[in-house]
């Protein structure tokens, strides 16, 4: 009998923590169309997309009301917009990808994403910094490119990287605050013209090294 009892506790304490919002890929691609689903969805104790989630368009500048999601099954894509991430600062995991291009503000900030299947942030002209607090490893590429006005990233707890650790073209001056990844798959560094030393990357175990184009 104790033993059902903590089961269906167990049971219940998980539909507490993982509400499903909605099952389908969700497409924000104005504010009128975030504003739509918040009504929807926020207030009602869900927290989960089991699909993808994808923010785009120049008219989103509010992602506020998003501040109850805190899962994403698929992939996370932020694109041509400039609007705050503020709104997304609860999701702690994503199952597929987290995609940011064409993304139009000075920082990339998801402080409350834990882990992620892969991280690709390529074609942010305007980024200057990442923030990413609490990640802890990505199942599988963590790609930055073409991001040259990026000189700052935030990753404290990141240890993990369990395929490509790409940084191309950005405007890091050296690989610091990469000093606490032990484990990655392989390494690419390549046409970071500011870059002036590698170190800060000596404690990470990489099957391939490639360094090309930096000066």
């Amino acid at each position: 009998m104790k033993t059902i009892y903590i089961i269906a506790l167990l049971l219940f304490s998980q539909s507490i923590f993982a509400q499903t919002c909605i099952t389908g890929n969700v497409n924000l691609g104005s504010q009128v169309t975030v504003d739509n689903f918040v009504a929807t969805y926020g207030g009602t104790g869900c927290n989960t997309i089991v699909g993808n989630l994808t923010i785009s368009g120049g008219s989103t500048n509010n992602l506020s009301g998003l501040s109850f999601l805190t899962t994403i099954t698929g992939n996370l894509t932020i694109q041509t917009t400039g609007a705050s991430l503020v709104g997304l600062n609860n999701i702690a995991t994503v199952g597929g990808s987290v995609i940011v291009q064409s993304y139009s503000n000075t920082n990339i900030a998801l402080p409350g994403l834990n882990t992620a299947g892969e991280i690709n942030f390529n074609t942010n002209n305007s980024v200057t910094s990442i923030n990413l607090t609490s990640l802890t490893s990505v199942g599988g590429l963590f790609f930055m490119s073409r991001m040259n006005a990026l000189t700052s990233i935030t990753i404290p707890s990141l240890n993990t990287v369990a395929t490509t650790l790409t940084i191309d073209q950005t405007g890091f001056t050296n690989l610091n605050n990469f000093s606490n990844i032990n484990n990655v798959g392989s390494f690419t560094v390549s046409f970071n013209s500011s870059l002036t030393t590698l170190n800060g990357f000596t404690s990470a175990i990489a099957n391939n090294l490639i360094i090309t184009g930096n000066i």
